[in-house]
């Protein structure tokens, strides 16, 4: 397992400033579930450059954060059933991975959409909330 997986992150405007009202462990977790997921994928199919894109854009009134990678896709089956706790298609998956994240969405008022990338690997979007932010005069946030 000596390859070397290549991890890109993108934010598709830069002059965005992006705010949600997250619990930023939560939030923390649900990528890392992804991100694990789809490295789990990679080297369980032994991809030749394991790549994971993680994106940031805004859409409408939402933020989000799209992952997706170059490994074989999810299987052709009904996305809500990958969503339910204990349901893996993975030798080693406990099934909670994604079932952990579309919880996590819900509690934050957002949405998850599995679906496939265009080069045929896995897409994970994820979408929150845009809240305004204003900073008072003291620089603190008010959200």
């Amino acid at each position: 397992a000596g390859r070397d997986l290549s991890l890109d992150v993108e934010i598709d405007d830069a002059n965005n400033d992006y705010a949600t009202i997250c619990d930023a462990g939560l939030v923390r977790q649900a990528l890392t579930n992804l991100i694990q997921n789809a490295k789990d994928s990679l080297d369980e199919h032994r991809t030749a450059t394991p790549t994971i894109r993680i994106k940031l854009q805004s859409e409408d009134d939402m933020i989000a954060i799209i992952v997706t990678d170059n490994g074989p896709g999810f299987p052709e089956m009904d996305f809500e059933k990958l969503i339910e706790p204990y349901v893996t298609t993975r030798q080693k998956g406990t099934g909670l991975g994604l079932a952990i994240v579309s919880k996590i969405m819900e509690d934050h008022s957002g949405t998850m959409h599995l679906g496939n990338a265009d080069n045929g690997g896995a897409l994970v979007c994820l979408k929150f909330p845009i809240h305004a932010v204003t900073h008072t005069e003291k620089g603190q946030i008010d959200g």
